[in-house]
């Protein structure tokens, strides 16, 4: 008898413990106490204007319809909208309003994208049947496509020694940009004399030599695009080349300033322009025509200049020029006896 007892004692604690592990295992395993979710991409890029799917699955053995909530995550979360299903519960906010739609599996698509909707968006499905929610979350980046960049420049054309000549890389429109450069079509390489801004908007060439001379871009970059500026050039002189143009510059300045020197009668305190400006007066006590000393004059210009004076003349020594450019180099001084200034005396 006290055996039987002891059989039926055995099995009924063998049932009790059979019965808990399987709860156990139902439990674990999710079974109808869970709402199991899975979410294909975490990161989602959209441009302004533009649409953003963020996608999630979810899966549960309830055959009842889901409550379907998303929120933005911000200071203080931001409730984007909430559905039973696909049907929205309550008033959406004004800035989202005609802009959202929510599928049967919780995946919801955001229309007319604003650069305000950047950020964290976290969803939370939940069955009334199921103990425990499934959650998840999506980086939604929103960007402003980049308009097309272009190179300012104070002057295309610089001197060979030039310190500090700026390029800046500008563009209208973008957001998140970051900047290369490229010299004849090759990245810029590091260079201590190219320096670049913390944002590398801004490129510096300190000291400008004739390797300098070339082609320069720019390309702007997002998360959303990649956009080149056409091609500018910076074209580098010798100094040696400015001295012939200042050369040909100063003759002709020098023809012309001699000629209406010469074409003055003067008379006290004043000069009469003859010919087509007789009825011009001019009232001067003197005027000096100096021909820059980094003119070098050949015999027949002299001559010329000699014969169109009627005004006194004047010979003076080999002056330094306070018009001449500090950075030009000096140039062997002219012969002795050539003529430096042509004096109009009243």
């Amino acid at each position: 008898m006290q055996g039987k007892v002891k059989r039926e004692v055995a099995k009924a604690k063998q049932k009790a413990h059979t019965n808990v592990g399987t709860f156990l295992v139902c439990f674990l395993v999710g079974g109808v106490l869970a709402v199991n979710m899975s979410i294909p991409k975490t990161i989602i890029r959209g441009t302004v204007g533009g649409e953003a799917l963020l996608s999630v699955h979810y899966s549960s053995f309830s055959l009842d319809l889901p409550v379907i909530k998303w929120q933005l995550r911000r200071e203080k979360s931001v409730t984007v909208v909430q559905s039973i299903g696909t049907e929205i519960i309550g008033t959406l906010r004004p800035e989202y309003r005609d802009r959202i739609l929510v599928f049967e599996n919780g995946t919801l698509l955001l229309h007319n994208l604003r650069l305000s909707d950047d950020g964290i968006y976290d969803v939370e499905i939940s069955i009334t049947d199921d103990t425990f929610t499934g959650d998840g979350s999506i980086t939604l980046s929103v960007d402003e496509p980049i308009s097309r960049p272009y190179i300012d420049m104070e002057a295309s054309s610089v001197l060979e020694l030039s310190e500090n000549v700026f390029l800046n890389c500008s563009h209208d429109n973008g957001t998140r940009t970051t900047y290369r450069w490229f010299k004849g079509g090759k990245p810029l390489t590091n260079v201590t004399r190219f320096v670049l801004s913390p944002d590398k908007k801004l490129l510096t060439i300190t000291r400008v030599l004739m390797a300098d001379d070339d082609i320069y871009s720019c390309t702007v970059e997002n998360p959303v695009g990649s956009v080149t500026s056409p091609p500018i050039r910076l074209t580098v002189y010798r100094r040696s080349s400015v001295y012939i143009i200042l050369s040909t510059g100063g003759i002709f300045l020098l023809i012309t300033v001699v000629t209406v020197c010469a074409c003055w009668t003067p008379s006290k305190n004043q000069c009469t322009c003859r010919g087509i400006f007789h009825s011009f007066e001019l009232n001067f006590f003197y005027l000096i025509c100096r021909i820059p000393p980094w003119v070098i004059h050949p015999a027949p210009v002299l001559d010329l200049l000699l014969s169109l004076t009627t005004c006194h003349a004047t010979l003076v020594l080999p002056t330094a020029s306070v018009l001449l450019l500090r950075f030009l180099d000096p140039l062997p001084t002219p012969p002795t006896g050539i003529l430096k200034s042509l004096i109009c005396l009243n």
